[in-house]
């Protein structure tokens, strides 16, 4: 895999992630950075894949287009953990009424 110049795919057939790691032996700090981003970048396209865009149709599966959201996935991950946490502790600070008034 790695003598074709991929560090991961997506086998869409078997949806299955492949990633290629270092040799035992090889610096492994490096190896765990690098197969976290692959991953996030294998996830996205198959992501785009299993949202019905697959990658001969659209241009979502650009390799520029997938390293975007690559580099953007923690940000985006932490925006909606953000939102989550401040909608559930809005939820928890009202009482019953203001609930069942909100949904009449």
């Amino acid at each position: 895999m790695k003598n074709n110049g991929l560090s991961g795919y997506v086998n869409y057939l078997l949806k299955r992630i492949v990633i290629w790691t270092k040799p035992i032996g090889e610096d492994l700090s490096l190896n765990v950075i690098e197969s976290n981003f692959i991953i996030k970048h294998e996830i996205i396209h198959a992501f785009l894949y299993e949202s019905g865009l697959p990658s001969e149709v659209c241009n979502f599966h650009t390799e520029d287009c997938v390293e975007f959201f690559t580099k953007q996935f923690s940000k985006i991950l932490e925006v909606v953990e953000e939102g989550t946490r401040a909608l559930l502790n809005e939820s928890v600070g009202m009482d019953n009424e203001e609930i069942q008034s909100d949904h009449q």
